[in-house]
C-alpha cells in the first residue's frame, strides 16, 4: 500500500464530528481529517511494520499520517538523528504521545529523553518526560537506583506553567510511585513537598499526585506485589 492508497483510505474514515471534539482536547485541528485511533490501528495492522514507509508519512503534514507512521515505525531502524528531527516537530499532545510509544522502545530511549527534558520547547520537553513515564511503566529491567534519579526531573520542573508539561511531570511522578513499595515512599515525599510549593504549577502537581499515591488501596496493592516477588 503506498501514500495515495493511504490517504484515499484516512480521508473516507475521516468524521468531522469527532474532528471537532480534538479541538476541545486542545489538539490543533488545522491538518486533521478526524479519523479515530480504531481505524488507524486497523489499518496498521493491515499494512504491518514498514519503516520506510512510516518515515514517508511522518513527513506529510496531515495529522492522521503521522499517528500512522508512529505505529509503523520499527525502533531498530531510527537513528537518534532521525528522533531528535521527529521530536522537535512535534505540535500537539497526542501525536507526542503516539510517538513516545515508540520512543521508548529504543535503546537509547532513556538518553534521548533526558536530552530532550532540558530543551525549552514544550512538546520537546513533554516528549522527553512521557518517554521515561512509559520506561517506568513498562521496563522491568530497570531497577530503583535507575528511577530514582528521574524525581529530580520532577523537581527541576515542577514550576512549568505550560499545561502539557505540567501535566507530564504529573504523570512521570505518580508512575514512579505506583511502580513500587519502595520508589512510592521517595515520590509520595516530593508529592507532600510540591503540594505546598509557593508555585501554582507545583502545588497542583503535588496535591494531584498526593491524592492518588496516598489512597490506602494504592499502599495496599503495592505491599501485596511487593510480598509476591
Amino acid at each position: 500500500m503506498d501514500q495515495t492508497q493511504i490517504n484515499q483510505l484516512l480521508v473516507s474514515y475521516a468524521d468531522a464530528s469527532y474532528k471537532q471534539s480534538l479541538s476541545r482536547f486542545g489538539i490543533p485541528t488545522d491538518n486533521v481529517l478526524g479519523v479515530r485511533k480504531p481505524h488507524l490501528k486497523s489499518l496498521a495492522k493491515s499494512i504491518g511494520k514498514n519503516h520506510d514507509l512510516a518515515v514517508e508519512l511522518w513527513n506529510l503534514p496531515v495529522h492522521e499520517n503521522k499517528l500512522l507512521a508512529c505505529l509503523l515505525a520499527e525502533p531498530k531502524h531510527l537513528s537518534r538523528e532521525t528522533t531528535w528531527q521527529w521530536a522537535i516537530s512535534l505540535y500537539s499532545w497526542d501525536l507526542c504521545d503516539s510517538a513516545c510509544m515508540l520512543f521508548a522502545k529504543l535503546p537509547f530511549a532513556r538518553s534521548i529523553a533526558i536530552e530532550w527534558i532540558d530543551d525549552q520547547r514544550e512538546f520537546v520537553r513533554r516528549a522527553g518526560l512521557v518517554t521515561l513515564t512509559l520506561l517506568v511503566v513498562h521496563d522491568k529491567k530497570m531497577s530503583n537506583d535507575d528511577i530514582l534519579p528521574f524525581l529530580n526531573f520532577v523537581k527541576q520542573h515542577a514550576t512549568d506553567e505550560r499545561n502539557f508539561v505540567m501535566k507530564a511531570v504529573n504523570w512521570l511522578l505518580r508512575q514512579i510511585g505506583k511502580r513500587n513499595l519502595a520508589l512510592h515512599t521517595h515520590a509520595l515525599a516530593l508529592a507532600h513537598e510540591l503540594a505546598t510549593s509557593s508555585a501554582k504549577p507545583a502545588r497542583w502537581i503535588g496535591q494531584n499526585a498526593r491524592r492518588e499515591l496516598a489512597l490506602p488501596k494504592q499502599i495496599e496493592r503495592l505491599k501485596a506485589k511487593d510480598k509476591s516477588i
